[in-house]
């Protein structure tokens, strides 16, 4: 990605990791594929640079690196560049819902199929009689 993480999340260099993750949720909101039909392909190129930023930048230490020596030294690093949220529109979801999507028990992947949510555990049912007269 070429452009500068902290504009990307519209944020100043010196933002808290709250300032951060806030910016991210916002973004993300914004920008998630599945709120943008009309114009997904912008949607997802815009949520994976999202993503790509907020992984830098709430990690303190590729955050450092990424201040002082950019882009390039984060290729560099041993970090490997970023490597923790790789885009996938279901972080959100993730971040909001515990992993739930608020639309039901499977959520649309635009990047192909479904993913299934894991189903919730009923207890057993137990049959109790009360006398009444």
């Amino acid at each position: 990605m070429s452009r500068n993480y902290y504009e990307v999340l519209e944020i100043d260099k010196n933002a808290s990791e709250a300032d951060i993750k806030k910016a991210y949720r916002k973004g993300a909101l914004k920008w998630h594929p599945d709120k943008n039909t009309d114009n997904k392909e912008e949607a997802e190129v815009k949520f994976k640079e999202l993503s790509e930023a907020y992984g830098v930048l709430s990690d303190p230490e590729k955050k450092q690196i990424y201040d002082t020596q950019g882009a390039e030294g984060l290729k560099a690093s041993n970090n490997g560049g970023f490597q923790g949220h790789q885009g996938n529109p279901n972080d959100i979801f993730n971040m909001f819902f515990g992993g739930q999507s608020p639309f039901g028990n499977q959520m649309h992947n635009p990047f192909g199929g479904f993913h299934q949510q894991q189903a919730i555990k009923k207890a057993e049912q137990k049959v109790v009689f009360i006398p009444v007269s």
